[in-house]
């Protein structure tokens, strides 16, 4: 019996990310033993999350392990370099960290009415197991976030002058451009660049939001000088265009360095691991190409080296090309996020899930 692969669930977590998500946290741990003659070189399993008594599935997917990472997840003071052969990067993100078993979070709509009860079934894929290894949660008591944040108004404000509010180091970047600042730039100024709260801002096209980034790029710089600032921004091609924009504009007066992403030959670890030096640097990135560069770093190693992370195109989670961009926010959610986009319908739902609570538009 012993040989029998049952992959058990240690324990579950549960918590609204939006009105419409639910953030699954589980924690699989091995519960056999390895036996070559038997189980090979690889054992699978398929993972559910559904909702019998409304006739749902939520989640399915594949988990596969070999023999070092079931003994490696067996042992719970050795789970440091848990893999796992699947493609979900939303797993990568969290398989360094120390925990006691294979931790998975996995996102899952949320319908209305919600449902009250949700099963997690972890069945293996070859073996009959007599139904595999089930668990219910009930979450009927379960308060999910508000409807609509507190949004802001835009007020009747006198513009602010180019250089009045920031130094003259920041400020020279806007000089020729404007001698005054717009009034939704005005409004945020002090939002931007005198608070660390994360923001979202989501106003119409053409409304200068490229200056309210820069408004959070000058706070980090003036509280963190040590260490870099991340932008994200959905193509190539644009993430050339500002990283030319703000060489241009910036020099070295602001950060130390201005570096493309797109421009690194080769992923700074490993081998290379000092080819990008991020001190006090302006990272401009498209979220794949972020994802690479970071995919090892620990949470301590993110608060350690990035101040700010500000997400342009915001608008773009809910589209075909947005995959990534929510793998790179969800990776980041705990950090300083800057959130921007062009005005959408959807701002509701994509405040919340940053975990942002100031909203603007």
């Amino acid at each position: 019996m012993q040989a029998i692969p049952i992959l058990s669930i240690v324990e579950t977590a549960v918590g609204p990310v939006t009105r419409s998500l639910l953030r699954f946290r589980i924690v699989l741990r091995p519960n056999f033993k390895w036996n070559e003659a038997i189980h090979g070189n690889m054992e699978s399993w398929w993972l559910w999350i559904e909702d019998r008594q409304e006739g749902r599935i939520y989640h399915s997917e594949r988990i596969v392990l070999n023999k070092i990472q079931v003994q490696n997840l067996s042992e719970s003071e050795n789970t440091n370099n848990q893999q796992v052969t699947n493609k979900n990067p939303l797993h990568a993100a969290v398989g360094n960290q120390k925990q006691k078993g294979l931790v998975l979070d996995i996102l899952v709509p949320v319908f209305d009415p919600p449902s009250a009860k949700y099963w997690i079934k972890v069945e293996s894929e070859h073996w009959h197991t007599g139904g595999g290894f089930t668990k219910v949660l009930n979450l009927g008591n379960m308060v999910l976030p508000q409807r609509e944040p507190p949004q802001t108004d835009l007020l009747d404000l006198r513009p602010l002058p180019v250089q009045r509010p920031l130094p003259f180091n920041f400020a020279k970047s806007f000089m020729g451009q404007f001698t005054h600042f717009n009034p939704i730039q005005t409004q945020l100024f002090h939002a931007m660049y005198h608070s660390d709260r994360n923001i979202f801002a989501s106003v119409p096209l053409g409304s200068g939001k490229t200056a309210l980034a820069e408004f959070a790029m000058f706070r980090a710089v003036k509280e963190s000088p040590q260490k870099c600032v991340v932008y994200l921004v959905p193509s190539p091609n644009l993430a050339k265009k500002r990283t030319f924009d703000w060489k241009r504009r910036f020099g070295t007066d602001v950060f130390s360095r201005i570096i493309g992403l797109h421009e690194v030959a080769a992923s700074p670890f490993g081998e290379r691991r000092d080819v990008v030096d991020t001190q006090g640097a302006l990272l401009v990135a498209t979220p794949e190409a972020w994802y690479t560069y970071a995919q090892n770093w620990a949470p301590t190693t993110f608060r350690e080296n990035v101040s700010t992370v500000i997400a342009d195109e915001m608008h773009l989670l809910g589209e075909q090309q947005g995959h990534s961009l929510e793998v790179a926010v969800s990776r980041m959610r705990f950090l300083s996020e800057i959130g921007l986009e062009d005005d959408s319908i959807e701002k509701v739902v994509q405040c919340a899930y940053c975990g942002i609570v100031c909203s603007f538009g």
